[in-house]
Protein backbone atom coordinates (compact mmCIF):
# COMPACT_ATOMS: atom_id res chain seq x y z
CA UNK A 1 0.00 0.00 0.00
CA UNK A 2 1.48 3.21 -0.52
CA UNK A 3 2.41 5.34 2.11
CA UNK A 4 0.62 8.66 0.70
CA UNK A 5 -2.77 7.21 1.14
CA UNK A 6 -1.69 6.05 5.05
CA UNK A 7 1.83 6.02 6.63
CA UNK A 8 2.90 3.80 9.17
CA UNK A 9 4.72 7.35 10.26
CA UNK A 10 1.49 7.73 12.83
CA UNK A 11 1.78 4.18 14.28
CA UNK A 12 5.15 5.03 15.14
CA UNK A 13 4.29 8.17 17.04
CA UNK A 14 1.37 6.44 18.86
CA UNK A 15 3.63 3.58 20.13
CA UNK A 16 6.29 6.22 20.90
CA UNK A 17 3.69 8.44 23.31
CA UNK A 18 2.40 5.16 24.47
CA UNK A 19 6.46 3.64 25.50
CA UNK A 20 6.89 7.21 27.19
CA UNK A 21 3.63 7.36 29.36
CA UNK A 22 3.57 7.46 33.22
CA UNK A 23 1.51 4.22 33.24
CA UNK A 24 3.01 2.30 30.42
CA UNK A 25 4.03 -0.46 32.20
CA UNK A 26 1.51 -0.54 34.46
CA UNK A 27 -0.79 -0.99 31.67
CA UNK A 28 1.13 -3.55 29.72
CA UNK A 29 0.14 -5.99 32.27
CA UNK A 30 -3.62 -5.62 31.41
CA UNK A 31 -6.19 -7.60 29.71
CA UNK A 32 -7.05 -4.56 27.33
CA UNK A 33 -2.96 -4.40 26.53
CA UNK A 34 -3.15 -8.63 25.98
CA UNK A 35 -5.82 -7.64 23.80
CA UNK A 36 -4.11 -5.70 21.98
CA UNK A 37 -2.44 -6.78 18.68
CA UNK A 38 0.10 -3.77 18.82
CA UNK A 39 2.47 -5.61 16.12
CA UNK A 40 -0.45 -5.65 13.65
CA UNK A 41 -3.05 -3.22 11.88
CA UNK A 42 -6.17 -2.93 13.81
CA UNK A 43 -9.59 -3.97 12.25
CA UNK A 44 -10.64 -0.77 11.29
CA UNK A 45 -6.84 0.53 9.74
CA UNK A 46 -7.08 -3.25 7.99
CA UNK A 47 -10.39 -1.85 6.41
CA UNK A 48 -8.50 1.14 4.87
CA UNK A 49 -5.48 -0.82 3.88
CA UNK A 50 -7.48 -3.65 2.42
CA UNK A 51 -8.83 -1.31 0.49
CA UNK A 52 -5.80 0.11 -1.26
CA UNK A 53 -3.49 -2.83 -1.28
CA UNK A 54 -1.26 -3.58 -4.04
CA UNK A 55 -0.53 -7.06 -5.14
CA UNK A 56 2.45 -8.13 -7.43
CA UNK A 57 2.95 -11.25 -9.29
CA UNK A 58 5.79 -11.64 -8.28
CA UNK A 59 8.62 -14.65 -9.72
CA UNK A 60 11.51 -16.54 -7.97
CA UNK A 61 14.14 -13.90 -7.42
CA UNK A 62 12.22 -10.64 -7.58
CA UNK A 63 12.55 -8.48 -4.53
CA UNK A 64 10.77 -6.02 -2.69
CA UNK A 65 12.45 -2.84 -1.38
CA UNK A 66 10.60 -0.60 1.03
CA UNK A 67 10.91 2.16 3.77
CA UNK A 68 9.59 1.75 6.98
CA UNK A 69 6.30 4.18 6.87
CA UNK A 70 4.99 1.57 4.31
CA UNK A 71 2.25 -0.93 5.77
CA UNK A 72 3.49 -4.10 4.43
CA UNK A 73 2.79 -8.46 4.74
CA UNK A 74 2.74 -11.05 2.78
CA UNK A 75 0.05 -12.89 1.16
CA UNK A 76 -1.09 -16.98 0.87
CA UNK A 77 1.44 -18.87 -0.60
CA UNK A 78 -0.59 -20.38 -4.22
CA UNK A 79 -1.80 -23.75 -3.95
CA UNK A 80 0.26 -27.02 -4.79
CA UNK A 81 3.80 -27.89 -3.96
CA UNK A 82 6.53 -25.36 -3.97
CA UNK A 83 9.99 -26.06 -5.00
CA UNK A 84 11.65 -23.69 -1.97
CA UNK A 85 10.72 -20.21 -0.58
CA UNK A 86 13.52 -18.18 0.89
CA UNK A 87 12.81 -14.68 2.28
CA UNK A 88 15.77 -12.48 3.90
CA UNK A 89 15.15 -9.23 5.59
CA UNK A 90 17.24 -6.30 6.06
CA UNK A 91 16.93 -2.94 7.78
CA UNK A 92 19.23 -0.60 6.71
CA UNK A 93 19.52 3.20 8.55
CA UNK A 94 21.43 6.49 7.97
CA UNK A 95 24.29 6.56 9.88
CA UNK A 96 23.73 9.72 11.05
CA UNK A 97 20.16 8.50 12.09
CA UNK A 98 19.54 9.01 16.07
CA UNK A 99 18.78 6.13 18.35
CA UNK A 100 15.57 6.28 20.54
CA UNK A 101 15.92 4.42 23.50
CA UNK A 102 12.53 5.02 24.79
CA UNK A 103 11.24 3.54 21.52
CA UNK A 104 13.22 0.91 21.65
CA UNK A 105 12.95 -0.16 25.11
CA UNK A 106 9.09 0.79 25.09
CA UNK A 107 8.45 -2.07 21.71
CA UNK A 108 10.86 -4.58 23.24
CA UNK A 109 8.38 -4.17 26.81
CA UNK A 110 5.37 -4.70 25.02
CA UNK A 111 6.46 -8.01 23.51
CA UNK A 112 8.30 -9.28 26.22
CA UNK A 113 4.52 -8.60 27.88
CA UNK A 114 2.86 -11.06 25.34
CA UNK A 115 5.38 -13.34 26.22
CA UNK A 116 7.85 -13.18 23.09
CA UNK A 117 11.29 -14.02 23.97
CA UNK A 118 13.30 -10.61 23.04
CA UNK A 119 16.56 -11.72 24.62
CA UNK A 120 17.81 -13.88 22.03
CA UNK A 121 16.80 -10.84 19.58
CA UNK A 122 19.61 -9.27 17.91
CA UNK A 123 18.17 -6.26 17.98
CA UNK A 124 17.53 -6.42 21.71
CA UNK A 125 21.01 -6.95 22.13
CA UNK A 126 22.42 -4.44 19.90
CA UNK A 127 19.97 -1.81 21.57
CA UNK A 128 21.57 -2.06 24.79
CA UNK A 129 24.87 -0.88 23.00
CA UNK A 130 23.84 2.85 22.51
CA UNK A 131 22.39 5.35 24.32
CA UNK A 132 19.10 7.71 23.61
CA UNK A 133 20.49 9.97 21.35
CA UNK A 134 23.61 8.20 20.10
CA UNK A 135 24.03 7.63 16.37
CA UNK A 136 23.39 4.56 14.40
CA UNK A 137 27.07 4.74 13.31
CA UNK A 138 28.14 3.86 16.75
CA UNK A 139 27.32 0.24 16.78
CA UNK A 140 29.91 -1.53 16.99
CA UNK A 141 30.78 -3.08 13.25
CA UNK A 142 29.39 -7.42 13.67
CA UNK A 143 29.44 -10.09 11.32
CA UNK A 144 26.67 -12.54 10.97
CA UNK A 145 26.58 -15.85 9.78
CA UNK A 146 24.36 -18.44 10.05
Amino acid sequence: MSRKVYSVREYFALVYQLAKHEKFSEFCQTEDFKSFNFQYASKVESLVLEKNKIKNDFEVGDAVLLDKFVWHKGCPLKEGALPSRMAYVMRFADSQAPYSKALSKGVYFMLEAIGKDIQSDLGYQLANLLDDGDTISKLPKISIYH
